[in-house]
Formats: C-alpha cells, sequence, structure tokens
C-alpha cells in the first residue's frame, strides 16, 4: 500500500500539470468504476490508492508482454500452487535472475572480448523489465505464474548465452559466486559491517575455493578488485540503463568512497553533458533522514530552509529527480530509507549510487555491484596455477600479484599466463614471464590500426608467452584454425580433430593442449562445443600477415633466393603459396592446389613464362600476384580462375598483351597492369561487371606498314568504360605521344562521368579544353572531400631525361589530389578549376607565365605540395600585391603549402615580391632552390618572420646568391628566426660570403652541408648558434681556411666542438647523396 498511496499523493500534486486530455485519457482507460469517477471528477482520496496502483500494475504488465522481443517456451501451469509457496518461489527466482544479470554486467565490464555484447545488453534490458514488474507486484497474485515463468526462461537464455561465449572455468567460478545468493536469501535481515565481523576479507585476507581450498588474498589485490569496481561502475553510469546502483564493500569503504569521488570529481571520466549534476552526501555526517533530505535538497539548489514542511520538499526533489538527470551518490547509506529523504522509487531520470559496507540483495536496486566480486581475477588465477603454488613463497607470490595487477581485469589474459605457470615452481621462470607479460611485442603491436580492439596485455600475454613455449604441431593447428568459418563463434571439437588428422597430427591430443592453455574454448562441460576468442583469432591473423612460416596450409618461401620452385606435391595441399622474391625461372607444369587461395610469385626477375596448363587446377584462386616478373604473355588457362577477385600484373615491362580469356574471369574486383607494355584493352574486359579498380599502362608502338592490323587505333574500345559500371579506381596510364590517345580520350571521359562510384581517378588529359568535360561531372568527383586524383594536362613529348630527380616526382605522385600542367601558355580557368582542389601541383616547362600567384591564392589555398621546373618567364614566385587584388576570404596566401621545389628557372630573381600578411606560408617545411641563375634574394625580414616551421632549405647552383637574407635597411635586435629548422645544403653558390647577414637563425639545427661555395670564408655565431648541431660537411680545404672571427669566437679559433662534428666531402661521390645518406644516419638512435 505504501506504493500505492506514494502514487496516489504524486497524482494529487501533480494534478494540475496534467493536461485535461492526459487526464481525461486515464480516466477513459481505468477499469476500476470507482476509479474512473475520480479521476474523472479529480476526487481522489486514499481509498482509492489500492485500484489505482492495480490499475498501473495491469496497464505495465499489458505494456511489458505486448513489448517483448525474446521467444519463450510455453509458461508452466502454476495456478494450483499456493499463491503463498507461488509468491515466495517468484521472490528466488527474481533475485537468481538479478543476480546472473549482476554477473554478467560484471564481466562486461572487463577488457576481454569474451561476449556478445549487443546481445548481452538486450539480456540485461530484459530482465531489468522482469525486475521492474516484480517490484510492482510484492502481494501474493495469481498472476505471478506467468512472471515466474519469463524469470526462469531468462535464466535458461542466461545460461546458453554464457555457455556460447565463457569459458567453463568462468562460468565455474561465477556460480560459485553466486552462493552468495542462497546467503542472502537465507538471511532475515541484511548483515552490517560490524556483524560481518572476521568474516571479512580484510581481516581474515582469505576466501574459499570452489575446492574447498582457503584462498588468500594480498592486499594490492583487495586495491585491485575496488579499482576495477569503481571502473564497473563508471561504464554503467555512461550506459544509461541503470538508475538505481549500490557499491557496497565489505571494508576499505573509505578507500572506496575516495576513489569513487576521484573518478567522478570534474566529470573527466564521464561523457560531456552525461548528467546536468553530480550530488554527493554522506549520509553518516547527517543524524536524521530529514537533515539528509534538507542537504541534498540544498545541493540540488532548490530553495528550502529548516523550517521547510518535510513533504513538500521530499516532493520537489522527486519532481527535480524525475525530471532532469542528476548523478546522486549516496556515501554510508546502510539503513537510509531512500523513499523518506525524496529518492522516486520509479521513473528515475538519473542514476542513484548507494555506497554501503553491508551486501545486500534486494529489488530496491536495478545493480549490486560488490568489489568482492571483483576478486575474480585472482581466484582464476590461484586456481588455474595452484593455490598452494602461488603462495609457497613470498617471492612467487609477489610475480603472481605483478601478474595479475598487469592484467588488470582482462580474464582471458590471465588464464593464458595461468596456464603457462601452471606446476612451475621457478622463481627465475615466473620472473621472466612476468617482464614477458610487459615487454611490448613489436611483430604484433606494430600491425594494429584503430579498428582493431585487441589489448597490449592480450597481445604480451599470448605471443610473448604462450605462443613461444609452444611446439610446432600445436601452432600449426592452430592457425589452421583460422580457415574455418566461425570459428570465433562455435564449432564442433570432432571436425577440427578430423581435419588435423587429416594433415597428419595428433589431433585429441593436441586439441586438449590448446584448451588447457585456453587458446580455444570448451562451450559446454564436455567441450564438444569450441570456439577461438575474438582477441586470440584477430593476434594470429595479424602473426599470418608475417612471414612466420608454421602452418603446413601456408608454403612461405619469400626471399630465399630459390632457383627453383617448390616441388609439386608441396603445392597441393597449400591455401597460401608465398614464393616472392626467388630467382627461379619455371613453374611446375600443372600443379593439383585444390585449396589454393592466395598465390604470390611477384619479384621473380628470372621468371618469364607461364606454362600452358598452369592454372588448371586451382579452381578456389582468390589473389594472384605476378608483378614485376619478365613474363610476356598469359596462357589460356588463366580463364579456369573462375574465383579469381585480385589480379596483379604491376611493373611486367615485357608483357605486351592481355588475352580475350581475362574477360572470363567475372569475379574479378582487382586488375593492376600499371607498367606494362600492353598496346590496347580486350573488348572482353566489358564483362567483368565486379570490377572495382583498374589501372592500366598502355605502351606506343609505331604503326607503319606490317604493323598496321596487328594493334587498334583505338586503345580502349567505346563503351568498356562504361560498361564496368562498379569502378571505384581507375587509373589510365599512357604515352604522351600516343596519337591513338589523343584521338581515344574525349570518349574516355565521357565514359568516365558515368561511373558514379567513382572514388580515385588517374589520367593524362592532352588537352587543356579536355577538362571542361571533365568539369561537366565534377560536381560528382572533384567536389567530393574524399574523391582522389592525379591528373598529367597538356600535350608534350615523352622525355628521356627529366630535370627533376625521379625520387621527387615520385614523391609527387604520392600525393591523393594532384595535377601537372605541362607546357602550358596561358593560365587557363579548367585548370585553376581542377587546381582549387587539389593537394599537390607541378608546373612544368610553362612558356609564358612570370609568377605562380597568377593561378590565383585562392587556388591555390589547398595546395601543400608545389613543384615548379623550367619555367623560364617566370620572375618571382608569390606576389604578395596580387592578394589584395583577390580580397581572399581567408587569412594568408598559401598558408597550406608545407613543401616548395624548384628547379632550373632561368629568370627567377626571388621567392616572394611585396608585403607580405602574418599567415602566409606559415606552414612550410621544405624549401629547395636548384639551378637558378638570376635568383638573388630568397629571405627578407618580413618574409623571414613568417617561416616558423621550416625545417629544412637546400640551395643548389644558383651564381647569384651573396647571401639567404637580403637584410636592406633592417637591423637586427636579437630577434631569432626560424626556430625549427634543422637541415640546411648550400651548394654551388660561388658568390655567397653570408649566411644570413647577422641575422639569427636555426637554433634547433642539426645538419649543415656545403660545397663549391668559395667565398664564404667566415661562418658567424648567429648562424651556428644551435647547441643541437650534430653534423657539419664540407670540402676539407674549406674548413682548414676558414676564418674565425675571435670577437665572435674567442681566441681559440674554431670551437672544439664544431672541429668534433665536421666531416669532409668524398669529392668523388655525389654530394646531395652524401648529404640525404648522413641525414638517415644522424637520424637513427
Amino acid at each position: 500500500m505504501e506504493d500505492a498511496d506514494d502514487s496516489l499523493l504524486g497524482f494529487q500534486f501533480s494534478r494540475s500539470a496534467l493536461t485535461g486530455e492526459k487526464w481525461d485519457s486515464l480516466a477513459r482507460e481505468s477499469d476500476d468504476f470507482t476509479l474512473r469517477k475520480a479521476l474523472s471528477t479529480s476526487t481522489l482520496t486514499s481509498e482509492h490508492g489500492s485500484s489505482l496502483a492495480t490499475y498501473k500494475r495491469r496497464k505495465t504488465k499489458k505494456e511489458y508482454w505486448e513489448g517483448s522481443h525474446l521467444e519463450f517456451k510455453q509458461p508452466q501451469n502454476y495456478a494450483h500452487q499456493d499463491l503463498e509457496e507461488l509468491n515466495k518461489k517468484l521472490e528466488v527466482s527474481i533475485l537468481k535472475l538479478k543476480r546472473k544479470m549482476e554477473s554478467l554486467n560484471l564481466m562486461l565490464s572487463y577488457p576481454a572480448v569474451l561476449l556478445g555484447k549487443d546481445r548481452s545488453k538486450v539480456w540485461v534490458k530484459d530482465v531489468l523489465k522482469v525486475v521492474s514488474d516484480f517490484r510492482m507486484r510484492r502481494i501474493p497474485h495469481k498472476e505471478n505464474g506467468q512472471l515466474l515463468a519469463r524469470a526462469e526462461d531468462l535464466i535458461r537464455h542466461y545460461d546458453h548465452l554464457i555457455e556460447s561465449f565463457i569459458p567453463v572455468d568462468i562460468t565455474e567460478k561465477m556460480d560459485t559466486v553466486g552462493k552468495i545468493l542462497k546467503r542472502d536469501i537465507n538471511l532475515p535481515r541484511p548483515q552490517t559491517e560490524t556483524e560481518f565481523g572476521q568474516a571479512g576479507l580484510v581481516q581474515s585476507q582469505q576466501a574459499e575455493l570452489t575446492d574447498g581450498e582457503k584462498l588468500h588474498v594480498p592486499q594490492p589485490i583487495l586495491k585491485l578488485a575496488l579499482d576495477l569496481a569503481v571502473q564497473q561502475l563508471l561504464q554503467n553510469l555512461v550506459c544509461g540503463d541503470m538508475h538505481y546502483i549500490r557499491v557496497s564493500a565489505r571494508s576499505n569503504g573509505n578507500i572506496l568512497r575516495d576513489k569513487i569521488q576521484q573518478a567522478l570529481k570534474g566529470g573527466g571520466n564521464l561523457p560531456a553533458g552525461t548528467f546536468v549534476g553530480v550530488v554527493f552526501v554522506d549520509v553518516s555526517q547527517f543524524p536524521s533522514n530529514a537533515q539528509v533530505q534538507q542537504e541534498l535538497a540544498q545541493l540540488m539548489q532548490l530553495q528550502c530552509n529548516e523550517r521547510s514542511d518535510s513533504f513538500l520538499l521530499k516532493t520537489r526533489i522527486q519532481e527535480e529527480l524525475r525530471s532532469k538527470r542528476y548523478l546522486v551518490v549516496l556515501d554510508n547509506a546502510d539503513g537510509l530509507d531512500l523513499h523518506k529523504i525524496g529518492i522516486p522509487t520509479e521513473n528515475f531520470a538519473g542514476v542513484l549510487v548507494c555506497i554501503t559496507g553491508a551486501q545486500y540483495s534486494d529489488m530496491t536496486m536495478d545493480l549490486e555491484i560488490r568489489t568482492e566480486d571483483h576478486l575474480l581475477s585472482w581466484e582464476l588465477f590461484c586456481k588455474n596455477v595452484g593455490s598452494k603454488l602461488v603462495h609457497s613463497s613470498s617471492d612467487i607470490q609477489n610475480m603472481a600479484i605483478g601478474i595479475v595487477e598487469e592484467c588488470c581485469g582482462h580474464l582471458l589474459a590471465i588464464l593464458l599466463m595461468a596456464s603457462s605457470l601452471k606446476n612451475v615452481e621457478d622463481v627465475k621462470f615466473w620472473e621472466l614471464a612476468l617482464e614477458k607479460l610487459q615487454c611490448i611485442n613489436p611483430v604484433i603491436t606494430q600491425k594494429i590500426d584503430g579498428s582493431q580492439t585487441i589489448s597490449r596485455v592480450m597481445i604480451n600475454a599470448l605471443m610473448n608467452v604462450v605462443w613461444e613455449h609452444m611446439h610446432n604441431d600445436a601452432k600449426h593447428c592452430l592457425m589452421c584454425c583460422l580457415l574455418r568459418p566461425n570459428v570465433t563463434k562455435m564449432i564442433e571439437s570432432d571436425v577440427l580433430i578430423s581435419n588435423w588428422i587429416y594433415i597428419g597430427y595428433e589431433g585429441k591430443h593436441i586439441l586438449e593442449e590448446l584448451l588447457n592453455s585456453f587458446l580455444l574454448l570448451g562451450l559446454n562441460s564436455k567441450k564438444s562445443l569450441i570456439r577461438m576468442p575474438e582477441e586470440t583469432y584477430g593476434i594470429l591473423k595479424l602473426l599470418d600477415r608475417s612471414d612466420s612460416g608454421l602452418s603446413p596450409l601456408y608454403l612461405k618461401q619469400a626471399g630465399f633466393r630459390l632457383t627453383e620452385p617448390p616441388k609439386g606435391d608441396q603445392w597441393n595441399s597449400a591455401s597460401e603459396i608465398h614464393l616472392m622474391d626467388n630467382k627461379f625461372s619455371e613453374l611446375p607444369g600443372s600443379p593439383y592446389c585444390p585449396e589454393l587461395r592466395v598465390l604470390f610469385l611477384q619479384g621473380n626477375a628470372e621468371l618469364a613464362m607461364i606454362p600452358t596448363f598452369f592454372f588448371d587446377y586451382m579452381p578456389v584462386l582468390h589473389v594472384l600476384d605476378l608483378s614485376y616478373t619478365s613474363i610476356r604473355s598469359l596462357p589460356k588457362s588463366i580463364s579456369k580462375l573462375v574465383a579469381l577477385r585480385e589480379f596483379l600484373l604491376r611493373g611486367c615491362e615485357l608483357f605486351m598483351e592481355l588475352p580475350p580469356e581475362i574477360g572470363q574471369l567475372k569475379n574479378l574486383e582487382k586488375l593492376d597492369l600499371d607498367g606494362t607494355q600492353i598496346t590496347n584493352l580486350p573488348r572482353e574486359i566489358e564483362n567483368l561487371t565486379n570490377l572495382k579498380s583498374l589501372a592500366l599502362s598502355f605502351f606506343s608502338y609505331a604503326i607503319g606498314r606490317g604493323m598496321q592490323g596487328m594493334h587498334s587505333n583505338s586503345i580502349i574500345s567505346p563503351g568498356v568504360i562504361l560498361n564496368l559500371f562498379e569502378l571505384i579506381e581507375l587509373s589510365i596510364d599512357v604515352s604522351p605521344d600516343d596519337q591513338r590517345w589523343s584521338n581515344n580520350v574525349e570518349v574516355v571521359i565521357r565514359e568516365i562521368c558515368g561511373l558514379r562510384d567513382l572514388k580515385t581517378l588517374k589520367l593524362y588529359i592532352p588537352e587543356v579544353q579536355l577538362l571542361q568535360r571533365l568539369s561537366e561531372c565534377s560536381s560528382l568527383f572533384l567536389e567530393r572531400t574524399r574523391f582522389h586524383f592525379s591528373f598529367i594536362v597538356g600535350h608534350h613529348m615523352e622525355r628521356i631525361i627529366s630535370r627533376v630527380p625521379p625520387e621527387v616526382e615520385a614523391e609527387f605522385k604520392t600525393w591523393d589530389k594532384s595535377l601537372k600542367f605541362v607546357n602550358g601558355v596561358s593560365v587557363p580557368g579548367e585548370v585553376k578549376m581542377v587546381l582549387k582542389h587539389g593537394n599537390a601541383f607541378f608546373l612544368d616547362r610553362h612558356m609564358s607565365i612570370t609568377k605562380l600567384s597568377e593561378f590565383g591564392f585562392e587556388n591555390l589555398k589547398w595546395v601543400k605540395f608545389c613543384l615548379l621546373a623550367e619555367c623560364n618567364e617566370m620572375q618571382t614566385i608569390f606576389d604578395g600585391g596580387d592578394i589584395n587584388q583577390e580580397r581572399l576570404e581567408f587569412p594568408g596566401a598559401l598558408s597550406n603549402l608545407e613543401y616548395l621545389r624548384v628547379y632550373y628557372m632561368k629568370s627567377l630573381k626571388s621567392i616572394w615580391e611585396g608585403p607580405i600578411d602574418k599567415c602566409s606560408l606559415r606552414y612550410i617545411r621544405l624549401l629547395a632552390l636548384h639551378t637558378c641563375p638570376e635568383l638573388r634574394t630568397i629571405f627578407t625580414p618580413d618574409v623571414l618572420a613568417n617561416l616558423h616551421e621550416l625545417e629544412e632549405l637546400i640551395v643548389e647552383d644558383c651564381p647569384k646568391l651573396s647571401s639567404l637574407v637580403s637584410t636592406g635597411s633592417f637591423e637586427p635586435k636579437g630577434e631569432v628566426f626560424l626556430p625549427w629548422l634543422k637541415t640546411v645544403y648550400l651548394l654551388y653558390l660561388p658568390e655567397l660570403v653570408s649566411i644570413s647577414n647577422g641575422v639569427l637563425i636555426g637554433p634547433q639545427l642539426e645538419r649543415i652541408g656545403f660545397y663549391n661555395c668559395p667565398k664564404l670564408e667566415r661562418l658567424s655565431t648567429a648562424e651556428l648558434s644551435s647547441k643541437k648541431l650534430k653534423l657539419i660537411k664540407g670540402e676539407k680545404e674549406w674548413w682548414e681556411e676558414l676564418q674565425w672571427s675571435e670577437s665572435e669566437w674567442g681566441q681559440g679559433g674554431c670551437p672544439d666542438n664544431l672541429k668534433g662534428i665536421f666531416s669532409p666531402i668524398d669529392e668523388e661521390a655525389d654530394v646531395m647523396t652524401q648529404f640525404q645518406i648522413d641525414k638517415v644516419l644522424s637520424v637513427q638512435p
């Protein structure tokens, strides 16, 4: 009746808050005439409380059953049972169900990925609904039989859920924890912390294992249990399913309180906006419920004073907590009447956390977090190693504590470590195990990306400890499991055993070993059903990427310099074959490979021919890599690879013709012909409608007499590209002087515009006007933030020798939105349109442009990499006067530019002319100037002041340059410029007399190189002020003849520290290569 009366009072108080529509609706729906009349006339009295409560229970029950989404078995018939006995049985089942839910919640708070979390959360929500329904009908009721059936079915669902994901050893321990439930049910009232007395863990520091053996619990483990309990609390505060939580600690209550306060301090461990406020009340500081209520109201900033009516104050607190999401923490809440101080018994918008010393099992809370339960890690470890062994010496015990602390609740890692240390009495072995657990495994860790949830401690436990002590047979069999579908969900043990026996292993013995090591988990007591933990699977998949050569299904002999391939019978059972980077020139004639899925043959430069029947018996081959071989053609048996999805022929420079049989590979998704010498694309390619990535490279053959008819005048037949409608990546590389492409490109561009899923496009566009065609689909391509492109625009002849080093061009090609404009005579709008979306720009041999800023600062604003070569009319790169003319909507010009490289600029006199604002060039990191015969000015003081991020400066072959800094009337006043400059190389500068003209530069300079700077006769302290300088490189004679100013360097001349870091140039070797080698060596530890 108390709940009903409370509900009635709530209706009386909030009558005015309900709209007439809602009130009338409630009256119409009620099935009690008296209650309907009272509701409709607003004359509720206390005598209607029972009817109102009954109505609410029935309405809630109806909604609950209609909203159920789990399938349940036919409920048992409990109608004949005595109602008192039925209600007692229901209470026991509900408490049991709630305890199982709490055990599952504890498991979900740990890092090991053992549970299907989504499935578990659904089950938890259903349990909370059943518990909530039970709270509303404490009195014996004939319908309780249906609720009991539902609770028992949820318990069965729980058992199946746990068996599917949790090792038997853990479920046994959870059942043991569940014994607390029986003790709690038989208690006539909750025990206080004093009544627990010396049965508490802290006083006796021992508990009982499942086999009756005493478990000693060291103090560090108790503290770890507190940390894990707080971690569980924080996770539940975020999830939002639990509204009433009790955290109990039989001892160390003060430590628990402090840890919770620290975790909640400032809200740093909770996402922003989780709660409108956090209210923390220490109940022990207030002798009465009324004073606790007053304190709670004040902290919630509700208007109240000592004379405030207790009932009204309670109502205000209830309304506030029902309407706003507060976190209310009540410390020392043992014996506190939550109802009297105003804590709502339902519809609590936020979360209530009660911290108690005693443990309870009742229905007032959604979740009980018992710090004692978090001794699970320690108990599992001791049980699987042997408790007597753990406590046989203080040294072993300390190692055991360290291992459990390092695992920090990761139960699977704990089980792995326990299995490796079982019956091990050697202390040194324990010490080594702990050391390896703490040591990062570089082979696996470096392969993990952001999408993989594999913990470091799991990697270390598996790879550093367990894996190292496994024999090869067990490793091979474990790796074979990776090929089994659903191995992370469920697989029959007999299937694994038979597979292992088939390939020559003792299946039962190996399965037992893998189960005992917890590398595989048994899902039932007989362990007839097996699964591999997801984290174990993820680690082994990463290991498989390395060249382990462990599994018989993986024939891995990459880089062995083999002159002959493995024998044909070695291919028979292989699923993957890795034979790349060897020296054989022949392959088996017709290997039988029914299971082969991946074949890597790339890098075998002497392999010139594929046997005619080589592909006849590879029906499930998915990946074939023949890149960088010397093959010229493919056999007709290529058509047998009907399952092939990825075919790579990259860099096969002698490969000239793609056979028409390629059109039969209809499952192909990736075809890479980049770097080949094919002359045209066969029409049959249009049949590859699943193709998502296509890279083509065409070679231009002169078509003269005797050649006509052998080669098509069209590189790509019309309609072929359009039929490949699933293409995501398309790259077409052609010889720039191939007239066939000039005749074909307009049609190809039109078809490309029809590829709606295209995300990457690499294309040579000989005429600028053709960019207009591409602009027609710019909304589909260029405007996309994730669309990648690489365009070469402008007709030109292929050059044998380029002014730009190959490694620099290769660097340019790595950018994902690049534009190369060749042989331009103006600044076309079409080029500007593409440039506006690019992050890399290569301007090559432009014939008329006098400054780069003619392209518009607005169009250059996203460019990060800029390469200029042989633009002979260019006199300055940037003109600050253009900034005001453009009226830019963003601060600074080229504010994103990071790399600027200049080669062979005949007329270039300066880098920047005119005014410069503080944001221009602010992120540039590298500036390289090569062969600029008229260059006189690199840095003015204004430009120098902007280069905060410049790290590397290269100036080569600029014969009129006398200093890097042109000061003019500027007088240095102690300012330091180029604060992050680390590398400077100055080569072939015959007129250079000073580096910086007295301006203080490079306080972080690490290396500086000189070559052929004959007039540079002295070095200044302003130029070599860095205390991090590691290397000075130059000609030996030049170094010995340098003059050292006594006023700057003292009477001793060259300082000893500079003498020690000078390295002479080898004038017979390439100077720039020497500089680069020294740079690499200097950054190595």
